[in-house]
């Protein structure tokens, strides 16, 4: 079996320093990447988000004619995250 190799654009990065420093490096280098998509709330961000560390909800079986309870539910015990289960 034969593979093509075709040019890409795709980049990488290598990162060592002592551990303490990892979260912080890494914020560098993901900032230093404009064209890098990332989250606030994750990736090295994660720890420094307060909204990761309240309450959340796994549930499934959602639909239509069930979302506005499901919604009420959360507003009431002040949830402000879902996990959707399918299946």
């Amino acid at each position: 079996m034969l593979f093509a190799v075709r040019p890409c654009r795709a980049k990488a990065a290598i990162i060592g320093c002592p551990k303490e420093e990892l979260r912080n490096v890494l914020k560098e280098a993901v900032l230093a990447a404009e064209e890098l998509p990332h989250s606030p709330l994750g990736g090295a961000w994660a720890l420094d988000a307060p909204i990761n560390r309240e309450s959340y909800l796994f549930a499934g079986n959602i639909t239509e004619q069930t979302v506005d309870s499901w919604i009420n539910l959360c507003k009431q015990v002040g949830i402000r995250q879902v996990q959707f289960r399918a299946g």
